[in-house]
């Protein structure tokens, strides 16, 4: 399998399964936390007017951190130690932080004080980072209050005209 088709493999499963992710909206402002493809995830939700905001870990390394606020850490594997880190340090001020990841067992999901699981089955193709991404954009937008259109396989092949 070529990677074009293993993409489209990956994105058309992914399709049918976001209308099993169903999040409330337990937050009225978050600050996001992520590396990578979950820092692009927390950007887009920080774009949206939604006064959420989104760093990397490293950018609150020595930065005192905002009361009142939820902390999500956005991370598929939950191994990033600067999150692990940096949840540690919010805790310890007494905030309230949360992962939003596949690995409910992780060392990121214990040190946060509440779980917010990536409700999709990743399927296995050399580019498995695109299912998740999306997850991760999904769960972000649901838990500050946004959803995704019930009809958005629809919308999607209309928007850009392909089957």
């Amino acid at each position: 399998m070529n990677s074009i088709e293993s993409l489209k493999l990956d994105f058309n499963s992914q399709i049918k399964q976001l209308y099993n992710i169903h999040n409330k909206k337990p937050f009225d402002v978050c600050i996001y936390l992520g590396s990578g493809d979950s820092y692009v995830a927390g950007l887009m939700v920080e774009y949206l007017p939604s006064h959420n905001w989104c760093y990397s870990p490293s950018d609150l390394l020595n930065s005192r951190f905002k009361d009142n606020k939820t902390y999500c850490f956005i991370s598929v594997t939950s191994k990033i130690k600067a999150n692990i880190g940096t949840a540690r340090r919010v805790n310890q001020a007494g905030l309230k932080t949360v992962a939003i990841t596949f690995n409910k067992n992780s060392k990121l999901a214990e040190v946060c004080r509440e779980v917010v699981p990536l409700e999709i089955t990743k399927i296995v193709t050399p580019n498995a980072g695109l299912s998740s991404f999306v997850a991760n954009v999904v769960t972000c937008l649901q838990i500050v209050g946004i959803t995704v259109p019930k009809k958005y396989d629809i919308w999607q092949r209309k928007m850009y005209n392909y089957q």
